[in-house]
């Protein structure tokens, strides 16, 4: 009512303007100016709507007077996110722990080559993926194109990827494959699975495009494993961590 009155003042200024210029011409009958009304009125009724989400506040409002309360036991609750957090966690140290323990078993045994060939050496190297790749899967997961069957690997561009060292590393780096999916398997929960080498080079798991940020045309790769904060923290901080959950009173 409020607003059908807001407009109709807003009409009658623009008509008291319109009456003083085309006094000779004739004043709008009683129908016009109602269908006037009425299309203002649901015009800015509209505009009210988009800029403001009244409509929505609202149906929220409506929401919360057909909730019920409902008496919540706090210890509880807290035993309960602790537990579901300690479960959360230890899934995924289970599948670290997996990975770790199956690279040192490999590097244990693994015998270094001198004589490794560079074509002979095979891997995914992201960057020689394009957008319509057929070795690609779209997955709602990851929100983009991925490959399940391997990992991909990004080597930075100041390192020679046919030296020794890279083709050594790729080659037993590779049977970790093997356990990137078997932990996707168990946890699907778990997302991007990596493995970061001294070295340089990063296998990344399920293996997808390789984007280079920021997005600028010729804009060069200048990104190293070995610079990242997780990788910095992972090789050098301590690893015991300790999560408290707890209830705060408010008097």
């Amino acid at each position: 009512m409020a607003l059908k009155i807001f407009t109709i003042s807003i009409l009658a200024l623009v008509l008291t303007n319109f009456n003083l210029s085309t006094a000779y011409d004739g004043f709008p009958s009683k129908e016009e100016i109602s269908k006037w009304v009425e299309l203002l009125q649901n015009s800015l009724l509209l505009d009210l709507d988009k800029y403001t989400g009244i409509k929505k506040l609202e149906k929220t409002y409506d929401d919360l007077r057909r909730a019920k309360l409902h008496k919540i036991d706090g210890p509880s609750l807290v035993h309960k996110m602790s537990s579901d957090i300690t479960k959360y966690l230890e899934k995924k140290m289970g599948a670290l722990e997996k990975l770790a323990e199956a690279a040192e078993k490999t590097i244990e045994t693994y015998k270094f080559d001198p004589n490794i060939n560079f074509t002979v050496q095979k891997f995914l190297n992201m960057k020689n993926f394009t957008d319509d790749d057929s070795r690609l899967v779209y997955s709602e997961k990851f929100n983009k194109p991925v490959n399940f069957s391997y990992s991909g690997v990004h080597i930075p561009v100041e390192i020679y990827e046919e030296s020794i060292e890279i083709l050594n590393g790729l080659n037993w780096t590779s049977s970790l494959d093997e356990v990137f999916r078997e932990n996707a398997e168990e946890d699907p929960l778990i997302m991007q699975q990596y493995f970061g080498s001294y070295s340089g080079f990063m296998r990344t798991y399920p293996a997808s495009k390789w984007i280079v940020l920021p997005q600028k045309p010729g804009f060069p790769d200048l990104y190293d494993v070995r610079l990242q904060p997780w990788y910095v923290h992972a090789s050098s901080s301590p690893k015991d961590m300790l999560i408290l959950n707890g209830m705060h009173y408010m008097f």
